[in-house]
């Protein structure tokens, strides 16, 4: 996707040596490491507990509603559970990798 050029080494996922890893935990862990606030965070997903962990926390979601079956374009059922769980902007996949970075940075947060 080429993200990694904006944000270096503070892409987060689960550790490889974890076999069973709860969102969660990653998420305090992001927060505790880099000694911020749950506002400066930023998270991408397609699935909505992702999505509400970092909305409650005060971080900025990136839902990703692609529409799978058509290979492009927004499933509209899964564009409104991100919704719902509190994502602030839907996307349909990482084309305009771009786009979004500008539209993130020119947001501040």
């Amino acid at each position: 996707m080429g993200l990694d050029r904006f944000f270096g080494d503070n892409i987060y996922g689960a550790p490889d040596t974890m076999t069973s890893c709860s969102k969660e935990m990653v998420i305090k862990q992001i927060i505790e490491d880099n000694g911020i606030s749950g506002t400066q965070l930023v998270s991408f997903g397609d699935v909505y507990v992702g999505i509400q962990l970092v909305a409650d926390s005060g971080g900025y979601t990136v839902g990703v509603a692609t529409d799978e079956a058509r290979k492009k374009g927004v499933n509209l059922q899964k564009r409104q559970r991100l919704l719902d769980a509190g994502a602030d902007v839907i996307i349909p996949d990482f084309t305009d990798a771009e786009k979004l970075a500008s539209f993130l940075f020119s947001k501040g947060r």
